[in-house]
């Protein structure tokens, strides 16, 4: 299969205005359920009583639209970010994969952006999340748009999908090191590469997107409070987020973020609580080997084609191959 050519494509034209045709990397809330209406993990006009009454609010990763529509808004740039990663992620497989990557596994997918791009590319795709409202999204956009790609509700830190074993894997978007149970631990993040090691093909690669190798900002306060106002057309998002003090010997910084959603028919209240991470390289190698199922190949900046990190110079990609 011939691979198209992504580094002459217009990103600006391609995602804000995509033709009939175009593959686009196209906002969830804007695909169609099979009668032609609006797909939505909750209907903005129908707000189930039991969310506007429960007791122990749902996080707002169960409301995919709410999340992405507010990552949207905070960052102009994030249609186009899941583009320029799968196309980095090509040029990796280029330059490592002893055998081409033709079915892959997104792991920690969310609504699935790179998997959809990689599908929608002719690659089939496997994927796994926590969020039942994610996997329900990804699940919508694959039979909207009739992509070669499966997604299961599984605990990223231990899990077993049936069907035959991919050629590789990826972890995108700064989710690694993934908290577990809101602090990073060390023996689920091995189990975490062992689930995905057993699951792919021997030889196969892993691409990580292991964050910033630089240590978060000291968070000197106890509480670092902030507040914002969205306006998704389809309900009124008024967030709060709290940041807690830096974990020093973890260089943990934990927040929370609390919102309340306005809908036309209804008000619910959503939160989640995590934690921003760090990992260095000397961490993440000692994971690899104490995992004894991958070898770390190589460590790039995010789009440089050249292995090796500079101080200071951004994200890190970590290439990791399947013994």
């Amino acid at each position: 299969m011939k691979r198209p050519d992504l580094s002459r494509m217009n990103w600006d034209t391609r995602i804000n205005k995509p033709t009939e045709k175009s593959i686009a990397f196209l906002s969830h809330w804007d695909f169609k359920n099979k009668d032609g209406t609006q797909y939505y993990t909750i209907d903005p006009k129908n707000v189930p009583d039991e969310w506007i009454k429960q007791d122990e609010p749902r996080s707002i990763f169960d409301v995919p639209e709410i999340w992405y529509g507010i990552e949207r808004l905070n960052h102009p740039g994030f249609d186009n970010r899941p583009w320029h990663e799968v196309d980095f992620c090509r040029k990796l497989w280029d330059k490592y994969a002893d055998f081409p990557m033709e079915y892959i596994l997104e792991a920690c997918c969310g609504i699935c952006p790179h998997g959809s791009i990689f599908s929608s590319q002719g690659v089939s795709v496997v994927g796994v999340d926590a969020s039942k409202g994610m996997v329900d999204a990804a699940n919508a956009r694959a039979e909207t748009q009739n992509l070669d790609l499966r997604i299961y509700k599984r605990d990223v830190f231990r899990f077993s999908i049936p069907g035959s074993s991919p050629d590789g894997a990826i972890l995108l978007a700064s989710t690694f090191p993934v908290p577990h149970q809101n602090r990073t631990d060390n023996s689920a993040l091995i189990s975490q590469l062992k689930s995905v090691g057993y699951y792919i093909r021997r030889g196969g690669l892993y691409i990580i997107d292991c964050g910033s190798p630089a240590p978060p900002d000291i968070v000197r306060d106890e509480i670092v409070s902030q507040t914002h106002d969205f306006d998704l057309d389809f309900a009124k998002v008024s967030m709060r987020i709290l940041t807690l003090r830096t974990r020093i010997d973890t260089w943990e910084t934990p927040f929370s973020y609390y919102c309340t959603v306005k809908y036309p028919g209804g008000k619910v209240k959503l939160t989640h609580h995590s934690s921003t991470c760090f990992i260095t390289t000397q961490h993440l190698k000692a994971l690899v080997e104490m995992s004894g199922i991958f070898e770390l190949l190589a460590l790039h900046h995010w789009g440089d084609p050249e292995p090796g990190l500079r101080q200071d110079s951004g994200n890190y990609v970590a290439v990791l191959r399947r013994k």
